[in-house]
């Protein structure tokens, strides 16, 4: 029943997994080569660039972009490169996974876990979206509440236990996950930065360029580059593919998912990811990261004009806006290209100058 609210400093971020574990980070101490690592700096690190899309005729959302790694990828990656012990913990009873988690609190640990968006009444959000990162710092169970810290929302943010449990236990898009928590404990000391950085570019470009990765069974779409050529492909059809009466439906999809959902703060994570990649530049003074960072800031540019042009039109004049936005989207799709093949480069030029250390 007793009352246990952890004292940590909360910075508002633009994307929930990178801004929870910056957060914790700062929370345990964990400075790697003596750097308090903010937001970007642990986007970056963890390998957080991706690019998904499925387009969903029927369903809601009917479009939807993702612009970041998979959630659960993003943890482990980040845990390897910064020095982290870290488990990903899955408990199918709800009441069990309160207790776990409230007993790590107990011993002054956060805990970052998933939570539907839709769930946490201090949200309001009408999607859902059950893979949305919070930080666990307290409960008071005689009031029946828990205590979290959520990216944009200013201090600590209270929600009924009920709320939460319902919210952890969701098996709303993108999918079930068993009231998903990660455990944390500092293990080691971290690699050489410039081989986590290059650890981190090679994992992207990998990512991006591998022809492997399709979209799920029966969905139209795809993930990295593949699936950049299958946005590309389609965007043209989709009036036909949609139907027109549902094109200011999917204009105000793409503005989410590329300025509004936890983005980075606009952008579609491409300006968060330059501004990693132009702190990566300046510590390893190295100007293929700042030209990569170039690169990308003028991705995240050409991304958001697109999404408020959309959004502009989309009350008015949506399949006008629609149109309008096919030539730049066969611009975003050679940026796209050319950026993941940057990023390649500039991973195995690092890599050539530390092949000891690997």
């Amino acid at each position: 029943m007793a009352r246990v609210l952890l004292a940590l400093e909360h910075r508002l971020g633009g994307h929930c997994a990178s801004s929870a574990w910056a957060d914790l980070l700062l929370y345990l101490g964990v400075r790697p080569w003596g750097i308090p690592l903010g937001e970007d700096m642990v986007f970056g690190l963890a390998g957080g660039l991706d690019f998904q899309f499925f387009l969903l005729p029927g369903l809601r959302p009917l479009v939807y972009l993702g612009g970041r790694r998979l959630p659960g990828e993003f943890e482990r990656a980040l845990a390897a490169r910064v020095g982290l012990k870290v488990e990903k913990k899955e408990e199918a009873d709800s009441a069990r996974a309160w207790e776990l988690v409230k007993a790590l609190v107990d011993r002054g640990i956060p805990v970052p876990l998933w939570a539907d968006v839709h769930d946490l009444e201090y949200l309001r959000a009408r999607n859902r979206m059950s893979m949305h990162t919070v930080l666990l710092v307290g409960y008071d169970e005689e009031e029946g509440v828990a205590f979290l810290l959520d990216n944009d929302r200013e201090g600590v943010q209270a929600t009924s236990l009920e709320s939460l449990a319902r919210a952890r236990s969701s098996t709303a898009f993108p999918g079930p996950h068993r009231n998903t928590w990660w455990e944390v404990e500092p293990r080691e000391a971290p690699p050489p930065l410039d081989v986590a950085i290059m650890g981190a570019l090679e994992e992207v470009a990998r990512a991006l360029r591998s022809p492997g990765r399709p979209a799920p069974h029966g969905v139209m779409g795809g993930l990295g580059l593949a699936g950049v050529e299958v946005f590309r492909e389609t965007y043209p059809r989709w009036p036909e593919l949609l139907g027109e009466a549902r094109m200011p439906e999917a204009c105000l999809d793409v503005y989410l998912y590329v300025e509004k959902a936890g983005t980075g703060f606009g952008g579609f994570f491409r300006s968060m990811y330059a501004r990693f990649l132009e702190k990566a530049g300046t510590l390893l003074a190295d100007a293929g990261l700042r030209e990569a960072a170039r690169l990308y800031a003028s991705l995240g540019e050409e991304w958001s004009r697109l999404a408020r042009e959309l959004k502009e039109g989309a009350s008015e004049d949506p399949m006008g806006a629609h149109a309008r936005g096919v030539a730049r989207v066969d611009r975003l799709a050679s940026l796209e290209r050319e950026g993941a093949e940057l990023l390649a480069s500039v991973g195995a030029r690092l890599a050539e100058s530390v092949p000891s250390r690997e």
